[in-house]
């Protein structure tokens, strides 16, 4: 089965504000050193892949964005991967989404919906969903989800998709444990902690030396359903969630204005290579056995100069979250 990564955090949410400027999480895009980054690449010309729920194909932030595919509904009949309420997992797909629009405002989003209401699926149709992803075009694929390790074809459609140089990012995980996430911890795929503003392991993220990288996760605002299934005079179209579903889509911003920036530098590294060379590193605050591998740099991998982060001390803020 492939699944939403669970855990309490993945359950809890907030919501946000109407306006845009509810919109972007501002301390987390500071986090991640974003703002250099964007003024070189915006993700133009990439397209990322966002394996998940769906996407509120009605929501103002994605007017212009999204690549529909004529089969990208495996959930239902219907031909428009929707996300579509309500139940445990809705919105999740346009969280997602919305956190890569934040990180790369120009790269293409092409939402296939693999998940249920409930945030469940099935490794085939996850396969399936990489091989259909990589066939149309897809640069960068976003996996928020969690799967069977022991599946065949599963691990053979990552193995498809990596040799054809498309970047997978994936969730380590939510539960706090050193046990190896899949498709996360597969060759070639980038796998994502959570950390918060701190730079520290979110007490509920999985680490351990198969996790790649490292970004936020805690508290973050970004885009939720406003149009087909949801709830009337209750949605503002942003909230704010926990979990490395979030750190994920950070990540796979960030590789979409790496691949941009490695097709006009010619001496650029690969676009995961750049993302995990010039990560910060965050061992100080992490130390083992809970490491989360190197903490997301955009700003330093598309320049190609590396940052580390001085030893100071933080004062802890957790956003306070309820159902």
């Amino acid at each position: 089965m492939s699944r939403a990564p669970t855990g309490n955090p993945y359950r809890t949410w907030k919501w946000g504000v109407a306006e845009d400027s509810g919109y972007a999480n501002q301390h987390a895009f500071e986090q991640v050193n974003l703002a250099p980054a964007l003024k070189k690449v915006t993700g133009a010309g990439v397209i990322v892949a966002i394996l998940d729920t769906g996407i509120d194909l009605e929501h103002p932030a994605f007017d212009g964005s999204l690549i529909l595919l004529a089969n990208s509904n495996m959930i239902s009949d219907t031909a428009a991967p929707d996300d579509i309420g309500p139940g445990l997992a809705w919105g999740h797909g346009t969280h997602v989404a919305g956190i890569v629009h934040g990180i790369a405002p120009n790269a293409k989003l092409m939402p296939i919906r693999i998940l249920d209401n409930q945030g469940r699926g099935n490794t085939f149709l996850l396969a399936y969903a990489i091989e259909l992803a990589v066939t149309n075009g897809a640069d960068v694929i976003n996996l928020s989800l969690g799967a069977d390790c022991g599946s065949r074809i599963l691990r053979e459609a990552v193995a498809s998709a990596v040799s054809q140089g498309v970047v997978l990012v994936a969730a380590a995980g939510n539960e706090g444990s050193p046990a190896r996430q899949c498709p996360a911890s597969l060759p070639g795929v980038l796998a994502v902690a959570a950390v918060d503003e701190n730079r520290q392991r979110a007490e509920w993220s999985n680490y351990g030396e198969w996790v790649s990288l490292a970004a936020p996760g805690v508290g973050i605002t970004s885009t939720f359903p406003v149009g087909l299934g949801a709830e009337s005079n209750s949605t503002p179209g942003y909230a704010s969630w926990s979990g490395t579903s979030m750190s994920t889509p950070f990540v796979a911003g960030a590789a979409a204005l790496a691949v941009e920036e490695a097709t006009i530098a010619p001496n650029a590294l690969r676009a995961d290579e750049m993302l995990v060379t010039y990560g910060d590193d965050i061992s100080f605050f992490n130390p083992s056995p809970y490491a989360v591998g190197r903490h997301l740099n955009i700003g330093a991998a598309v320049d190609g100069l590396p940052t580390e982060p001085e030893p100071t001390a933080f004062t802890l803020f957790l956003p306070a979250v309820t159902r």
